[in-house]
């Protein structure tokens, strides 16, 4: 006699018909170099012949990783090291529901994780993918995203090259987020050039670069920059590459062009996407030592320490956060009742 179904398996069938049940267990992986010092992930030093699926028995590389079919859910932790350039291919995807997760080191201190090399550093064309607090330094172009959709991206630091921090092509390139990322160059280039694809947004990023220009947008492929700082010679090149729209950024410079127009008034006169933007000194604590913490008499955190220094004045991106966003709960007292722009917005740095 065959026994009846518990109303569990029933439940469990149709969550799995739906699609709502993964079909395999996430799995998570380690990768680490040849180091442990200020490991946070991994107990010990990375190997390609280990599985890469324990803390203890960490990879090497994340092209070893690949070598696996990543499934959406799966999270590869990255620990704190220097690591080579890295190509995550088109096969590689996630779902909207569950990206797969490309988590670096947290211990700023140590240097976190960090990608170096020559020509592109990281390409990547897969769908639904997250990344977060990574460092990519030198090379041609910092990061390029080839074709690749439903991106999120934060915490991610590009800094140096001799060409764009962050480069996109690509019809499909489309719906990818930026969050308190910092892209800066010494190259005379565009910081974040996105010549294709559509609606990618940037929010609380910081984009340093004195001889660039910030960010050059084909059509539509920036829908829009929201509580950034740009400290850059140039916010754009010309009219055809304005982002769709931009409120709440600090910007400052030396030529100030903004898109064929001489102010930043001009722009946001002709286009009204564009409001509530200022142009000032954000007045960080030291940019060149990558300290992107706002100056405030109030007090401001400066190498993990929080400093008091009244004759410091006040950042103007302090407080200049959209209206109505409970962030600023986040942030020490007195908060001002406003979160700030910028990296450390809404957060207990801020």
């Amino acid at each position: 006699m065959k026994k009846r179904m518990g109303r569990l398996g029933m439940v469990a069938i149709a969550l799995l018909v739906a699609g709502r049940l993964p079909l395999q267990a996430q799995t998570t992986y380690y990768v680490n170099d040849n180091s442990t010092q200020g490991d946070v992930y991994t107990t010990m030093v990375g190997n390609d012949a280990n599985s890469g699926k324990s803390p203890s028995a960490p990879k090497l590389t994340l092209a070893s990783v690949l070598t696996n079919v990543l499934m959406p859910g799966d999270k590869i932790y990255v620990d704190t090291g220097m690591y080579e350039p890295l190509e995550i291919p088109a096969t590689v995807n996630g779902t909207p529901e569950d990206k797969i997760v490309f988590q670096g080191s947290t211990n700023e201190a140590a240097g976190g994780s960090v990608f170096a090399g020559d020509n592109t550093i990281v390409t990547i064309q897969g769908n639904d993918l997250a990344f977060r607090d990574m460092r990519v330094v030198g090379g041609g172009r910092g990061v390029e995203l080839q074709n690749s959709a439903n991106g999120e991206y934060e915490g991610i630091w590009i800094w140096g090259g001799s060409l764009n921090p962050v480069y996109i092509s690509g019809a499909g390139t489309t719906s990818n987020v930026f969050r308190r990322c910092v892209f800066a160059t010494a190259a005379i280039a565009s910081a974040f050039n996105a010549q294709g694809g559509a609606h990618n947004t940037l929010e609380n990023c910081v984009f340093y670069s004195p001889l660039a220009t910030a960010f050059s947008s084909v059509g539509n492929a920036i829908t829009k920059v929201s509580s950034s700082v740009a400290w850059v010679d140039r916010v754009v090149t010309d009219w055809a590459n304005v982002p769709i729209a931009g409120d709440g950024n600090v910007l400052f410079g030396s030529s100030y062009t903004f898109g064929g127009v001489e102010t930043l008034a001009g722009l946001q006169r002709v286009n009204t996407n564009w409001f509530g933007n200022t142009v000032a000194d954000p007045k960080f604590v030291n940019p060149d030592a990558q300290d992107f913490h706002l100056l405030s008499a109030a007090g401001f955190m400066s190498n993990g320490v929080w400093v008091t220094n009244a004759a410091v004045g006040y950042s103007p991106a302090i407080d200049f956060g959209r209206r109505g966003d409970m962030a600023y709960t986040n942030e020490p007292m007195p908060n001002g009742g406003r979160v700030n722009v910028g990296l450390y917005g809404g957060t207990a740095e801020a």
